[in-house]
């Protein structure tokens, strides 16, 4: 049996520096309908269509550490915890991937923000 410190300890943990987001979680969902009609046959077309946003995919073998260190391609649940450099939040969006995750900033300008993120490996 593997006792509470042992656990703590035997997960990995990483610090990310300087980390530049441009995404952005400023979106709208629009629902349509369309019909058409095409050689006398007439269709009717319901779809969802989300415009505005542009979150930013972030893979794991992408960042390096604070010591230099790429980090690995898969982290075992990771949770990604960002701390920005100025007042404008910084959030994930979604949950973590065993491969990546997406982030965006809630600016309201197109403007880069700049964040640290610490990575957490939590395991089974």
């Amino acid at each position: 049996m593997i006792s509470g410190i042992d656990a703590v300890k035997s997960k990995r943990i990483w610090f990310v520096e300087n980390l530049s987001v441009w995404g952005s979680q400023q979106d709208a969902e629009f629902d349509f309908l369309a019909v058409e009609e095409a050689d006398s046959v007439q269709s009717i077309h319901f779809g969802s269509l989300s415009i505005g946003s542009s979150l930013q995919q972030v893979n794991y073998s992408d960042l390096t550490d604070h010591r230099g260190n790429q980090l690995p391609d898969s982290i075992n649940t990771p949770r990604v915890i960002p701390r920005t450099h100025t007042g404008s939040p910084v959030f994930v969006v979604g949950t973590e991937s065993d491969t990546g995750f997406r982030i965006a900033h809630d600016d309201g300008s197109n403007a880069t923000v700049v964040c640290d993120l610490m990575i957490i490996e939590m395991g089974d």
